[in-house]
């Protein structure tokens, strides 16, 4: 709990009492929270290093890329990710949803047609619409808590919609599903057949377990170049609070475009001074913090699902090929949807995130965070599991 009170003290979203208050609607302090997709991980030292050498120059004004940063970024896409890409090709923004959203602005005008996949992370949609687009949702197969992409109903819908855009997102958030190559082929055809654009989400790429493989889709460029990589490794080192993201794009007329709407809004921009310190740090010292926080998410993964199997099993976990994000469903509870947030949120006093978060209205689930301690995790496993049983034996 050290590192919790620590997080606390540093204004960190997750644990903050008035964030708690104003989503969820909990006063008390006494909640275990594992909602929002960070760690609770501290960065190491080593890497921490780089932004104390910074600071030692007390230099401030405006900045451009720093070479030192520059050769560490390309080298990272091209050690860690296989990505062999050149700077003239990358837009930097504060974040990802931000650059999501200069780009549908960029390729889109209102009313044009956007289609995505659910569930999804929530803010894509939201954004999407808060644009005036024209959002087609296209439910997820759901083959035994695994989510498959429908392409019969992606070409329909794409068709028939008059879509312009279609947006995925790989790894997935919820559920961390990695779409294989051969699903992402399939994908790309379609929106090649249509001449849709493909905007792709893969700020989650760097936390993939061993035993999958995951394809960027930079892999299809002599295939099909009218898509757009979104990206960062916010989720890779915890670093969302530095905000910096950055997008992809081998299409230089629409880089062009995107390059003009982010010269509109003023924030055509490189990295501030401190992300790049800092992630240049990550990039050259990260190696093994990737290695210790990708074990500790899949021990604490495995435990939690053998643990909830055991004591509630009418909760069924996704298998999960990435990320720190298990969806679980709860729909043999028979438990409904609001019903459960009052469960899970105010008796059992852990806080999750439930599928209406992620444009999934007509399912029965939870996402939760377990990139934290695992004795907090068996604390919330054992929580929910006894509020559960609790409810169950009230309802007979």
């Amino acid at each position: 709990m050290e590192n919790i009170q620590k997080r606390i003290e540093c204004s960190q979203v997750r644990w903050d009492k008035g964030e708690c208050r104003k989503k969820f609607g909990i006063e008390k302090e006494d909640h275990i929270c594992l909602w929002i997709a960070d760690s609770d991980l501290p960065l190491d030292e080593k890497i921490n290093k780089y932004l104390e050498n910074r600071i030692k120059y007390p230099y401030y004004g405006y900045t451009t890329l720093d070479k030192k940063f520059e050769e560490s970024f390309l080298d990272y896409h091209k050690k860690h990710r296989n990505q062999t890409i050149k700077m003239e090709e990358v837009f930097f923004t504060p974040g990802t949803v931000v650059s999501f959203s200069h780009v549908v602005r960029a390729i889109s005008k209102k009313q044009d047609g956007i289609a995505m996949c659910t569930p999804i992370y929530g803010p894509l949609f939201q954004v999407s619409e808060a644009l005036q687009r024209r959002v087609e949702k296209i439910p997820l197969l759901n083959k035994n808590e695994r989510f498959y992409l429908d392409f019969e109903k992606i070409e329909e819908t794409i068709k028939q919609k008059d879509i312009k855009i279609f947006v995925i997102v790989n790894p997935l958030n919820p559920s961390g599903r990695v779409w294989e190559r051969s699903e992402l082929e399939k994908l790309v055809e379609i929106c090649k057949k249509y001449n849709v654009y493909i905007i792709s989400d893969e700020i989650h790429c760097d936390l993939v377990y061993e035993g999958k493989a995951f394809t960027s889709m930079l892999e299809f460029e002599k295939t099909y170049n009218r898509f757009i990589v979104l990206t960062s490794v916010n989720k890779t080192f915890n670093i969302a609070g530095v905000q910096v993201g950055w997008g992809i794009v081998k299409n230089k007329e629409i880089l062009e475009l995107i390059n003009i709407k982010l010269d509109q809004s003023h924030i055509k921009c490189v990295p501030n001074i401190f992300a790049q310190a800092l992630m240049e740090g990550c990039f050259k010292e990260g190696d093994d913090f990737i290695k210790e926080s990708m074990n500790l998410y899949k021990t604490n993964y495995d435990w939690l699902k053998n643990y909830l199997n055991e004591n509630a099993n009418e909760l069924t976990v996704m298998e999960m090929d990435s990320t720190f994000l298990p969806y679980i469903c709860f729909k043999r509870t028979g438990i409904s949807l609001e019903e459960m947030k009052d469960v899970l949120w105010n008796k059992a006093k852990v806080i999750v995130q439930f599928n209406d978060d992620f444009v999934d209205g007509g399912c029965t689930y939870f996402r939760i965070n377990v990139a934290t301690d695992f004795k907090i995790i068996q604390e919330a496993a054992k929580r929910i599991c006894n509020v559960i049983n609790e409810y169950k034996g009230m309802e007979k």
